[in-house]
């Protein structure tokens, strides 16, 4: 698969049967709904691929949570790993005021597992006690921190 025929597209209403055929697959919704509004499109050669976001949030210590979602037939092609790797490094050099990038898997998910560990996160066990706290115990957090990390700079999404 080559990475540059990837492209990603805001979810306009043309696409709208793409959004929703991902919001009803219940492996998928199980865990994240994607809006219009707040995510973007993955098509391969024109094929919908998946989706995609980046909610920043804004805490002592700024991060980005990410979420994907692929179509299955696109699972294990190395699309995870670009974004999480290729376009997440690209993101932290834009912007230096995020802190680090979180990743929230189910833990009985272990190819994305590999995947987080693949690119460089680590597992993070102080956040997830935190989830314990409301009886999460299938959610395990991944977290890559920004090399370019500076607490005085401006984000920009």
């Amino acid at each position: 698969m080559e990475y540059k025929d990837l492209e990603f597209k805001s979810c306009l209403p043309e696409y709208i049967n793409y959004l929703n055929s991902l919001n009803n697959k219940k492996d998928i919704n199980k865990y994240i709904t994607f809006s219009p509004y707040n995510c973007k499109l993955i098509f391969y050669l024109n094929d919908f691929v998946g989706a995609f976001r980046f909610d920043y949030v804004l805490d002592s210590d700024p991060y980005i949570e990410v979420f994907i979602a692929l179509e299955e037939k696109y699972r294990g092609k190395g699309i995870g790993s670009y974004i999480i790797y290729d376009l997440i490094n690209e993101y932290f050099e834009n912007n230096p005021s995020c802190s680090y990038a979180r990743l929230s898997i189910d833990k009985n998910n272990s190819s994305s597992i590999y995947m987080a560990l693949k690119c460089g996160y680590k597992e993070d066990e102080e956040l997830e006690e935190e989830l314990r706290e409301y009886n999460d115990y299938q959610t395990l957090i991944y977290v890559k921190h920004n090399p370019y990390f500076n607490k005085k700079s401006n984000i920009t999404l």
